[in-house]
């Protein structure tokens, strides 16, 4: 399913905002009547409403293209979202740099306390 949304997204779409479009990731449901499908788009940030919007009114051909491709007598619903994890994963990185560059205070030695009992 992965493959035949990934083709059908960016090359046999005529909307212009799907330009940059790609397919990340899907998840089908258990009963595999819905899709979840994760996006990404070269665009700026403030495309992304527009993406989406174009995607979901673009779902029924996109449905009938993956049902022809696969043979399925059943399609998924499918779903968009926007593939935020590329963003969290550089977010967490800036953090852990930022963690990096701190002074280690653990390699101070013993506290008063630590010593007190001497």
């Amino acid at each position: 399913m992965f493959e035949e949304l990934e083709g059908v997204i960016p090359f046999e779409m005529d909307d212009p905002r799907l330009i940059g479009c790609r397919v990340t990731r899907i998840q089908l449901a258990p009963d595999m009547n819905t899709c979840r499908v994760y996006v990404l788009n070269d665009g700026p940030p403030e495309e992304r409403p527009d993406v989406l919007h174009a995607l979901e009114h673009a779902a029924p051909f996109i449905r009938s293209q993956a049902a022809a491709s696969l043979g399925l007598k059943h399609t998924p619903k499918f779903l968009f979202f926007y593939d935020d994890a590329e963003e969290k994963a550089e977010r967490v990185d800036a953090i852990i740099r930022g963690l990096e560059h701190r002074p280690d205070t653990t390699a101070a030695g013993p506290t008063p306390e630590d010593t007190s009992d001497e």
